[in-house]
């Protein structure tokens, strides 16, 4: 692709240029106290971009200049604002930002701080009371700030370790946040489970587990309060109860054999919504107290974006999430869980993806492993493609002490950094020295840098 707007599509160009800009639907999220409002983010414009989005009328608002694209943004619970950070020069680096969900509003939420990395806000859901994580050079901190109080941005909690991601849970008053982070020197293998008093900044509690956590949800409508994380502790990820007074940990399966994700909880019902991910093969489960007596919901092909928040609760009986496969495109469904799991498209007028269904295959690991994936080509592709590699997850740790665990469990890695210029544009200076320039003892993994940029 020339060195013009890689964004913007001519006719000229050819298809399989066309076909990986091709509209698509990044998340949809729905307020929990205003079900008419949403936050809607994806490429119609030509890059990724938040909307403030309408059901009732379908109307979509534009939140702010992003020149660059942004992809994180979170709606508060009241559906009156939408969160994203604002970079100026697409490094990622800049302030977070509140946009009134009209439009008429933009407001830095950290104008007194040195630029910082930062993806999307936790918030409570009856206080004005939100957090995130700002990445500085020597820090990762805990953001903490309450709406209707100006300027009440601090760093609650920093720490030269990495945090879970999502970083924290809080409680719906507001006065609770659970925080995990790693051990720094630990090369993420042991991490910390934190709850502090978010008006004194107390710690409350404390906890140590050896696995990476992700702090989902702080529940005090239980007997007993309690948290749910994220682990992967035994091999695979799955999700357990935390409770708050004793630090004693409950998996939601007897043993695992595959990985399980919490993608949304009603606290009412006490119901748990997960996807089950079985080489490529996703699977929508609700359970109760655990999953051994789980049912399957909602469409049994396709994917889904498992991530806790992809789905929501808007009763106790209606889920909402994002479908994508190959009959259907990208859709966002509705499931009515007193009807036996079945689902309805709602119909938000967003063009999908053109080209070709979406094609199943199979390869074999040098194992002998099947692995399951889905291709797509543009339409009437009859002759050799480029290979596109999108680049996840960096400028972060995160990879790295991935990389580092697997391999102290045994596993052969190979890191493939980037197929595209721009992306190796986005890593950051700290990551490279990490990948390239650090002690050839510790760098025993394959390093894979393959720039592709005669298209």
């Amino acid at each position: 692709m020339s060195d013009r707007d890689k964004n913007t599509l001519e006719a000229s160009d050819p298809d399989w240029q066309r076909f990986f800009t091709a509209p698509l639907v990044y998340k949809f999220q729905i307020a929990k106290a205003q079900t008419d409002h949403a936050l809607l983010i994806d490429n119609t414009s030509g890059m990724f971009l938040p909307y403030a989005y309408t059901i009732s009328t379908r109307k979509k608002t534009k939140l702010g200049t992003h020149s660059h694209g942004q992809i994180f943004a979170t709606i508060s619970s009241d559906g009156r604002e939408i969160y994203a950070p604002l970079s100026a020069d697409g490094v990622e680096k800049g302030h977070m930002h509140a946009y009134a969900f009209d439009g008429s509003r933009v407001e830095d939420l950290t104008p007194q701080m040195e630029s910082y990395t930062s993806f999307e806000t936790v918030t409570s859901a009856q206080s004005g009371r939100i957090c995130f994580f700002a990445s500085f050079p020597d820090r990762t901190a805990m953001i903490m700030l309450d709406r209707n109080v100006p300027g009440s941005a601090r760093e609650l909690f920093s720490t030269s370790g990495e945090m879970g991601f999502p970083p924290a849970a809080l409680s719906d008053d507001g006065s609770r946040v659970v925080i995990a982070h790693s051990i720094p020197d630990s090369e993420g293998a042991e991490w910390k489970i934190l709850i502090f008093d978010t008006q004194t900044a107390a710690v409350l509690h404390s906890y140590s587990i050896d696995s990476t956590v992700s702090p989902l949800l702080y529940d005090s409508r239980a007997t007993s309060d309690r948290i749910l994380v994220q682990l992967a502790q035994r091999g695979y990820t799955e999700p357990a109860w935390v409770d708050i007074k004793t630090g004693n940990v409950t998996y939601l399966q007897n043993a695992p054999t595959h990985d399980i994700y919490p993608m949304a909880y009603d606290a009412l019902s006490r119901r748990l919504v997960v996807c089950s991910v079985l080489r490529g093969h996703h699977q929508l489960l609700l359970a109760t107290n655990n999953l051994e007596n789980a049912k399957s919901i909602g469409p049994s092909t396709g994917s889904f974006m498992f991530y806790f928040g992809g789905a929501q609760f808007i009763d106790s009986n209606t889920l909402i999430l994002k479908h994508q496969s190959s009959k259907d495109g990208v859709s966002i469904i509705r499931i009515h869980l007193d009807r036996d799991g079945s689902y309805i498209p709602m119909d938000l007028k967003i063009p999908s993806a053109t080209g070709t269904p979406y094609q199943s295959i199979e390869c074999a690991t040098a194992d002998g492993t099947i692995i399951q994936a889905w291709v797509g080509l543009p339409a009437n592709a009859d002759h050799t493609l480029p290979f596109v590699i999108d680049v996840h997850g960096v400028p972060t740790r995160s990879r790295l002490t991935n990389i580092h665990r697997k391999r102290k469990r045994g596993f052969q890695t190979v890191l493939v950094i980037a197929d595209l210029i721009t992306a190796v544009r986005s890593l950051s200076v700290t990551t490279i020295n990490k990948l390239l320039l650090g002690n050839p003892e510790r760098l025993s993994w394959k390093i894979v840098l393959r720039l592709s940029t005669n298209w």
